[in-house]
């Protein structure tokens, strides 16, 4: 278009006047498509931009997978060869285990094991409830009472899931704060009875409280374990300790402290020695056979082997100062013992330990083996093994590996003082009294123990029944049906007249029947158990002498495990001359 003093024209045709109006919405009709189709390409190459950043996101993220996938699968592929190679050594140790379990021998259930001739392959050690009780002229019986010492009642009576945290209990009973720190909650004991606490590394304290939990002293000491006897009133205590032993405190009734076990269980340690029993207790000094106590010293030193009562041994490279001690470390005897090398345990009563000196100068030589014969040197070794109980485990209780199972097969009764006890009568110059029918709270019965209280006819934990002769014996007799349930419960005392007095004095004391239950209980194995008892399972063997006992000396313990076959034939060799044979 063209504009003129006469108005506007389109350029090729000045002859017709332009219609700017009209065109210009002709020219806005023409163009509204090519802006629409702009708009839907601009669009579209957004959605397409869109797709294309999902996609590199997608690929970025399954860049990441992939990466991820390779180190797992690298991981996977170092697992497999792990196992490739444990399997490998697994084939190889039962090749050899093959080989060398040419004879295969078991061994009696006993509370300690002496093996002379094993290959030094892989056996079987299998761990069986026990119970004893100490029996003399008076004891147990109701005046005298005697404890039943039971396999796993050494129960951990601290809970590390109820502490409270960077504080502690002064010496006047009041809280303070201080890092690292920690008191328990309340722990039920028992006035004038000893509780032992160990697992602490350089310090703890005690806090002592009566039945209303008012605070009544406070005990402080470096000593790494040790026990406390409760004063007169004492109900509670609770511990001050390190946050650092909080996982290995272990508070547990009685003088003797055992191996470790968690809140709520007891625990029983396996120990097995190589033929050399000495090891080296104390350098610097030695113990004076005539005290037990340490003499310092710029010459000797020290050593401890675990014995047996009524057992001679061999000690070579020792030099004096025999001492005999129990299981507690309290001194029983001594020798001078200067240049000897037999001893015996005959006739000392509880032994358990010797110390023997030792020069300086020969302690990588110093040797105590059982017999009377010195062999080759061999140096010390040990290995230990530490079994959960999650409930007190006496005879005939057991533990099924193959269906995870910890087996009870007695129950038990404590008596209250409050049962139906009636008079029966004198007989033999014995007061008799019983329960009968539905007054006894137990049906069943194998075997019977008296813990703490009152014995049986013969003063021993042995079961008893009732005499067949109709005879009345002074303490506990039952009365069966021919089908086994118990008819009726008999006690029967010289000094005791009366129900009352009956019954006053089972309130004094703790007294409990233990009796055969008609189905068994059966508790699921903990994880730690099941990998303990597994280790136990195929627990390879010292090659030639093993000695094995357990920390707390009361587990029966029996083994399957492989012959050497030359020290077999040696050993019967030997016997054979001293019997005199060819």
């Amino acid at each position: 278009m063209a504009t003129t003093e006469n108005g506007i024209y389109y350029p090729n045709d000045y002859s017709k006047k332009a219609d700017v109006p009209n065109d210009m919405k002709k020219m806005a009709e023409s163009i509204d498509p090519i802006v629409a189709s702009i708009k839907q390409n601009i669009k579209t190459l957004q959605q397409e931009q869109q797709t294309q950043n999902t996609n590199i996101s997608n690929l970025q993220k399954d860049n990441t997978k992939n990466k991820e996938d390779i180190t797992e699968l690298q991981k996977n592929k170092e697992t497999v060869n792990t196992q490739l190679e444990t399997l490998q050594e697994e084939i190889k140790e039962l090749e050899q285990d093959v080989k060398a379990n040419a004879i295969i021998e078991e061994t009696e259930k006993e509370k300690s094991l002496y093996i002379s001739d094993a290959s030094g392959a892989r056996g079987r050690l299998e761990v069986l409830g026990n119970v004893e009780q100490e029996v003399t002229e008076t004891s147990p019986s109701i005046d005298y009472p005697s404890p039943l010492k039971i396999l796993g009642d050494n129960i951990n009576l601290f809970n590390k899931d109820t502490i409270t945290e960077n504080a502690f209990i002064n010496t006047d009973g009041n809280i303070s704060n201080q890092e690292g720190i920690f008191y328990s909650d309340y722990i039920e004991v028992k006035e004038n009875e000893y509780f032992s606490i160990t697992g602490r590394t350089d310090w703890w304290s005690l806090g002592v409280y009566n039945a209303d939990k008012t605070f009544i002293r406070r005990t402080t000491t470096t000593a790494v374990n040790g026990s406390v006897l409760i004063p007169t009133n004492g109900k509670y205590i609770r511990i001050n300790a390190k946050m650092e032993d909080i996982d290995k405190i272990k508070v547990e009734k009685g003088s003797i402290a055992t191996s470790y076990s968690p809140y709520g269980q007891g625990s029983t340690e396996i120990i097995d020695i190589n033929k050399n029993l000495a090891r080296l207790e104390a350098e610097g000094k030695y113990r004076n056979y005539r005290s037990g106590e340490y003499v310092n010293s710029s010459e000797f030193d020290s050593f401890i082997a675990r014995v047996k009562q009524n057992k001679t041994y061999y000690a070579s490279n020792t030099h004096s100062n025999l001492c005999f001690f129990d299981k507690n470390m309290n001194y029983l005897s001594g020798d001078a013992f200067n240049g000897d090398s037999l001893f015996n345990t005959n006739n000392i009563d509880n032994v358990y330990y010797i110390t023997l000196a030792a020069d300086k100068t020969k302690k990588d030589m110093v040797q105590i083996e059982e017999g009377d014969t010195a062999t080759g040197y061999e140096e010390h070794k040990e290995q230990k093994i530490i079994l959960d109980i999650q409930q007190p485990m006496l005879k005939w209780d057991y533990f099924d590996l193959e269906r995870k199972k910890e087996v009870h097969n007695l129950g038990h009764y404590k008596f209250t003082g409050d049962e139906n006890f009636k008079k029966r009568g004198v007989y033999n110059n014995l007061n008799v009294f019983y329960l009968e029918g539905a007054d006894v709270p137990f049906m069943y019965k194998l075997q019977t123990y008296t813990k703490s209280g009152i014995s049986n006819a013969s003063k021993t934990a042995k079961s008893i029944s009732y005499a067949s002769n109709g005879t009345i014996e002074e303490g506990i007799q039952l009365y069966y049906n021919s089908g086994n349930p118990v008819r009726a419960f008999y006690i029967s005392f010289k000094d005791i007249e009366t129900v009352e007095d009956l019954k006053a004095k089972i309130k004094e004391i703790d007294f409990y029947y233990y009796y055969e239950v008609e189905e068994p209980t059966e508790l699921d194995l903990t994880e730690s158990q099941i990998q303990t008892l597994e280790q136990l399972n195929k627990l390879r063997l010292y090659k030639g002498v093993n000695n094995i006992f357990t920390l707390e000396d009361i587990a029966l313990l029996q083994a399957e495990y492989g012959v050497d076959i030359q020290t077999k034939f040696n050993n019967i060799s030997t016997q054979l001359l001293e019997l005199g044979g060819n």
